[in-house]
């Protein structure tokens, strides 16, 4: 589910994960009791003008001119936040297939060239240590060239 166009702070956790693994992040704090959102980024995927024009046009949107990039497909992601060794909250995205390259305006971002979906989150308590654990598998094109990253963020 897209987090949409709330307005976010800088991230509290803004990490490299591995495309077909799991990736634990370092201890965190969170700032307030809110929900933080979970987001993958993903560098484009260069494409031909057909293959680029046919993503948007699935898509319902315009398709822009020139075309020649797409957000890459990625397999299902499963994470899980534990505090104290005790997990707090965990979910899963099935995976998603292209797609036209969104949100890179994020201000809070620290790749602002990056394509960033927002996903999923959990309410967290300010005070004590998280750790979270992000597994991503295969998707249809191996995904390390596009840099993978994942990033918890708080809305405003």
């Amino acid at each position: 589910m897209a987090a949409g166009c709330a307005i976010f702070r800088n991230p509290v956790v803004d990490i490299p994960i591995v495309a077909d693994g799991t990736t634990r992040s370092p201890p965190f704090r969170l700032r307030s009791d809110t929900t933080y959102q979970i987001f993958i980024g993903l560098d484009a995927m260069q494409v031909d003008e057909a293959t680029c024009a046919a993503t948007y046009t699935a898509q319902k949107v315009p398709v822009p001119s020139p075309c020649r990039e797409i957000r890459p497909p990625f397999g299902p992601i499963h994470w899980v936040v534990t505090q104290g060794g005790n997990v707090i909250a965990e979910g899963s995205l099935p995976g998603e297939p292209a797609d036209i390259p969104r949100d890179r305006n994020n201000h809070w971002a620290k790749d602002k060239a990056m394509t960033w979906g927002g996903y999923s989150g959990w309410f967290g308590h300010p005070g004590k240590d998280y750790v979270i654990e992000i597994s991503l598998k295969a998707a249809a094109v191996q995904l390390s060239p596009f840099h993978p990253r994942f990033a918890i963020v708080e809305p405003l």
